[in-house]
């Protein structure tokens, strides 16, 4: 509305101008140098404000980026009725694609037979179309038996049920210890496979028998 009162105004004066330069209907020089002077400086403050109005409202400058940063985030997988397991994190952005970024993540499967499985990271990556979830940094497992697992990387693929990692990992329990290049959780079975470079060993203070390493996995 400004810039149209602006506008207006200086219309105005450019019309008087015209006819006290052009029409000559007044000899007062000093009054039509004025009308100059303040037609000048209206022109002026409307280019000010034009530029300045469609610089703040340019459409290109208007971010694109449709990314969503949630705070404190819970994800459930359900089957019929039944919660499978759930990703709660501290932070998390969300990408147009659904991929969900997070960060302090802990994860749960549960099992009302077996028993629940926790799983705590640094961060993760949930790529709900894949129905995968990646987990990174300071992953730690831990089960309802006691069972600690350390690694740097755990993949998990909901269609095979496994827990996946290329990465060197570390397990122990009351009754051994075990590291390994990589490892794989079925959690249907609750099997553990160890691979790649695999040493075991029982502490002193454990009654159980020595822990053999099938060849397969050495």
């Amino acid at each position: 509305m400004a810039a149209g009162v602006l506008a207006a105004a200086t219309r105005q004066l450019l019309q008087k101008m015209y006819h006290v330069l052009i029409m000559r209907q007044f000899t007062n020089h000093k009054f039509a140098l004025t009308l100059i002077v303040l037609a000048t400086v209206l022109l002026v403050l409307y280019l000010h404000y034009y530029s300045s109005s469609n610089q703040k409202f340019r459409p290109e400058q208007i971010s694109t980026d449709t990314d969503l940063t949630l705070q404190k985030i819970k994800y459930t997988k359900t089957r019929a009725g039944n919660a499978l397991w759930t990703l709660s994190a501290e932070t998390a952005d969300q990408r147009e694609d659904g991929v969900i970024s997070a960060r302090k993540v802990r994860v749960t499967f549960f099992d009302r037979k077996k028993g629940d499985i926790h799983i705590s990271a640094d961060q993760a990556q949930l790529v709900p179309e894949l129905e995968k979830v990646s987990l990174s940094s300071n992953v730690k497992v831990t089960t309802s038996q006691g069972e600690t697992l350390l690694t740097d990387f755990l993949e998990y693929k909901e269609k095979e049920h496994l827990l996946h990692s290329d990465q060197p990992a570390h397990i122990f329990t009351d009754s051994y210890e075990a590291t390994g290049n990589g490892m794989s959780v079925d959690l249907r079975y609750r099997t553990l496979v160890l691979f790649g470079g695999v040493k075991a060993s029982v502490p002193k203070n454990s009654n159980k028998g020595p822990v053999s390493v099938p060849p397969e996995q050495k």
